[in-house]
């Protein structure tokens, strides 16, 4: 069945370093399968969000290649434009995803700058609130959101795009188990829509429960690649992560 999957994201031999901080990613090679749930995990500082911000172009590599749908990356603004339609992303904090003042002008921001026309906005964004469970509040100003309606805020305006990948960073951070609920069975819910899916988290028990495929970073390296069992048997592994069994 893998072997004719579809890659949709693929980075060979990826390296980049941040001026006067060094190496964050170094030589990964990685491949994310078209329709699937991958978890990317790894400690603080390991690279995951540095790999997220390569997926859609927003990061440049220092050698390597990043290729969506078997194409390499073109770094100019229409080809990123275009790149960003298709693989979303949603940083750990919402506030740096969060512009607009009220929940519906800012779920309508990315469609605008698509040049859409407004009936075609306004259609996306009432799916995309309506996803989210946003809708009845769709004019409260932004800043007046609390710290879970404005993940599930900066997950709106991610959706409105309509993406083929959608890349979470730390999505369940920060919440209480009830919003992590709703978190994974939204996720649950954009599976079953073709959307293939991609979390970065700190929790092991919500990795298991919820992804198809496993990558840890450690260090700027992929330190593995492959199904839960391969993972979750390997004590070094484990311990690097801080799992506690």
């Amino acid at each position: 069945m893998s072997l004719l999957a579809n890659t949709l994201v693929e980075c060979k031999n990826l390296s980049f370093e941040y001026p006067n901080r060094g190496m964050a990613l170094r030589e990964v090679s990685l491949r994310i399968e078209e329709g699937k749930k991958t978890a990317i995990l790894g400690p603080n500082g390991a690279g995951k969000s540095t790999l997220f911000l390569h997926f859609n172009g927003v990061l440049k590599p220092r050698s390597g290649q990043v290729m969506f749908d078997g194409r390499p990356i073109v770094y100019r603004n229409k080809e990123l434009s275009q790149l960003r339609k298709e693989v979303a992303v949603i940083l750990q904090n919402p506030d740096d995803q969060i512009f607009s003042a009220t929940v519906e002008e800012d779920v309508a921001f990315g469609p605008l700058n698509l040049g859409l026309p407004r009936d075609e906005v306004a259609a996306r964004v009432d799916e995309a609130l309506s996803l989210v469970d946003m809708s009845h509040i769709r004019e409260r100003p932004s800043q007046q959101l609390s710290f879970g309606q404005r993940k599930r805020l900066a997950l709106a305006g991610a959706l409105a795009m309509r993406p083929k990948v959608l890349i979470m960073d730390e999505p369940t951070a920060g919440l209480d188990p009830h919003m992590v609920q709703e978190v994974l069975e939204l996720t649950e819910e954009l599976h079953m829509k073709g959307i293939t899916l991609v979390m970065s988290t700190h929790e092991m028990e919500v990795a298991y429960s919820w992804a198809e495929d496993f990558k840890v970073v450690h260090q700027g390296r992929l330190m593995y690649s492959g199904p839960a069992d391969g993972l979750f048997t390997n004590r070094s592994l484990l311990d690097m992560l801080g799992f506690q069994a």
